[in-house]
């Protein structure tokens, strides 16, 4: 969970902290656009291909987790 909350840092637009249930939007301000840019960052980081219909269902830091979890290790 490190590497990616250190990657979710970076376009959180609030000081809220980032915790595993923590909505990308709702609570942690994450735009559609920078959702995008995140899994774009995230695939760079953890040489894993994003889906278009995986990038719709991930909503809580969780869910990021989740998917790295299974396509990654």
């Amino acid at each position: 969970m490190e590497k990616s909350t250190t990657i979710l840092q970076g376009y959180v637009k609030n000081n809220k902290p980032i915790s595993k249930d923590a909505a990308l939007v709702a609570d942690l301000e994450v735009d559609s656009i920078d959702v995008f840019s995140l899994v774009s960052r995230i695939e760079e980081e953890f040489n894993v291909e994003v889906s278009e219909r995986a990038i719709s269902e991930l909503v809580v830091v969780q869910d990021i987790m989740d998917y790295l979890d299974k396509n990654c290790y």
